[in-house]
């Protein structure tokens, strides 16, 4: 091991430093700085200001299980090169109390505690470096600790890959590998900060990145993905940055948001999640702005209870439900683009109560907003349109407040109201949906007032009205809403409905009873009737 108190690297002759070699004395303790301690059994401590040693292509290892093998400390700052810090029964490398020092291309493996420790307003800066299979986390800052890390890989750590700790803890990790740790990939908490900028942050047991008990750092510019369970989760009065990161693919949501946690999010690319891509609940809160949400597996934003998040500008797409408020979420849409979803684009149910406002809402797979259970909550100045099925869906003792909004070219109605909906629905501009504006079932209610209703194409009116069978323009795609009739004669049941036209032609002099207006396809017409339909054979 060489020994080099210049600043600058070494040379291949050394211009000066006595040798510390394992076959010195064991009396010697101390050389320009550089301890080896009996009673500790460190292998080395490195300590004092103006400490600044050169030492290449050493290994280091200690039995002490109570210690690190390595000890730098009171503002010493060498600089350590192609070493190795393997097995030892404590931790690999402790730097503390203001230390500082540059380590380059070292491997740190196999300790039985972390294989970095960092605290006291020690600030080292890693390039290069491999730190893995640690029997606790590869890389611990806490107590004011700083430190830069960059380019390293961390990996198979027991626990965390990275742990950060306590308040004014703060280092800076870039360009980094983190992936397979027993915990997770990054736990940042008690009101620790600290800087994840471009990491690659994949293939972690639990959470790439967990942020909780008032931790609030930045994470910008990473890939977190392929994770066994969700990517970021803001737990417990966590707050935070989280930005431009290409979140995908992992087993469950890629950000849940939850207790009091309020991060900013934005930016991100969120995408292909086994579930939801982003996942509020249990009182949290926060803004997610800008981000691209699509492809996850069940829905692009979920909301539920209690949590209250501000959804701002986003794009939600081609997820299964795009937005899914329930079970007395709350919060607030707004501006967002929200289309191409398979089954709706936004659905609010069980005493959800958001506001959804200013929102471009299209191409939905079913409807634009479907309100159903219970929910409520305002709709206001929506463009709600080219959806395939309603524009606005409300459904079993919903309650919502619908206003403002420009309802259009929906493949259904644009304004659906049934089975005891209560809402009100009040200055829209509904206009060319194919089946009609403003349809309410028997037993809705609904408080109509100041909407214009215009050019809708009306294709259930004009097909009753031409004695057509309603199968004809629903097919078993849509149920429009119409009245709907039982043959008694034809001993059909109330399940069975069947449209005015099929009574009049079908079962004409036939005993008929009117149940209510509702959406139905004509089973009549669907042939799921003993009889057949005679309209549909015309």
């Amino acid at each position: 091991m060489e020994v080099d108190e210049g600043a600058e690297p070494p040379t291949d002759e050394p211009k000066a430093g006595p040798l510390l070699d394992d076959d010195e004395d064991d009396d010697l303790e101390k050389v320009n700085g550089i301890e080896t301690d009996p009673t500790t059994n460190c292998a080395m401590i490195v300590t004092g200001a103006g400490v600044e040693p050169t030492i290449e292509r050493c290994n280091f290892q200690s039995g002490n299980a109570d210690s690190h093998t390595v000890v730098v400390k009171d503002h010493a700052s060498p600089k350590i090169r192609n070493s190795t810090f393997i097995g030892g029964s404590g931790g690999g490398i402790i730097i503390t109390h203001q230390a500082t020092g540059y380590y380059d291309s070292c491997e740190f493996a196999q300790n039985l505690q972390s294989g970095i420790r960092v605290q006291f307003q020690a600030n080292p800066y890693f390039i290069n470096c491999r730190i893995h299979h640690q029997g606790d986390v590869g890389v611990f800052i806490l107590d004011d600790g700083l430190g830069h890390f960059q380019n390293c890989e961390i990996f198979s750590n027991s626990k965390f890959g990275i742990e950060l700790k306590s308040p004014q803890t703060n280092p800076t990790i870039t360009e980094c590998e983190i992936h397979h740790g027993g915990s997770g990939g990054i736990c940042i908490h008690e009101e620790a900060t600290g800087q994840f900028l471009k990491n690659r942050i994949h293939h972690n047991e639990f959470l790439a990145v967990w942020i909780s008990e008032g931790a609030n750092p930045i994470v910008r510019s990473n890939e977190i993905f392929d994770g066994s369970h969700g990517g970021i989760f803001v737990h417990r009065y966590g707050k935070g940055l989280i930005e431009d990161n290409d979140i995908r693919g992992n087993e469950l949501a890629g950000i849940f948001v939850d207790t009091g946690a309020e991060p900013w999010i934005r930016n991100n690319h969120i995408h292909t999640g086994k579930q939801a891509g982003v996942y509020f609940y249990d009182g949290g809160s926060g803004v997610l702005e800008s981000n691209e949400i699509n492809g996850n597996t069940l829905t692009g934003v979920q909301i539920r209870t209690g949590a209250n998040p501000r959804v701002v500008k986003n794009r939600i797409w081609n997820n299964d439900n795009g937005v899914l408020i329930h079970e007395a979420g709350m919060g607030s849409l707004e501006e967002n683009t929200v289309f191409d979803n398979s089954m709706t684009n936004v659905f609010i149910k069980t005493e959800a109560t958001p506001i959804v406002r200013r929102n471009k809402i299209f191409g939905s797979r079913g409807t634009g907003i479907s309100v159903t259970d219970g929910g409520k909550g305002t709709i206001e100045e929506n463009e709600i349109f080219d959806n395939a099925q309603s524009g606005v869906l409300v459904l079993s003792e919903a309650a919502p407040v619908i206003r403002l909004n420009r309802v259009h070219g929906n493949q259904s109605a644009g304004i659906e109201v049934s089975s005891k909906g209560d809402c009100v629905v009040r200055e829209n501009r509904v206009f060319r949906n194919r089946f009609g504006g403003i349809m309410t079932a028997s037993g809705s209610t609904v408080k109509d007032t100041q909407n214009q209703v215009y050019d809708n194409l009306d294709r259930v009116r004009k097909a009753i009205d031409s004695g057509h069978c309603l199968f004809s323009v629903s097919g078993k795609e849509f149920y429009p809403m119409h009245n709907f009739y039982r043959c008694i004669t034809c001993n059909s049941s109330e399940r069975n409905a069947i449209c005015q036209s099929c009574i009049e032609r079908c079962h004409k002099g036939h005993t008929v009873m009117f149940l209510r207006c509702d959406r139905f396809y004509c089973d009549c017409g669907a042939d799921h009737l003993e009889r057949s339909c005679c309209l549909r054979q015309t």
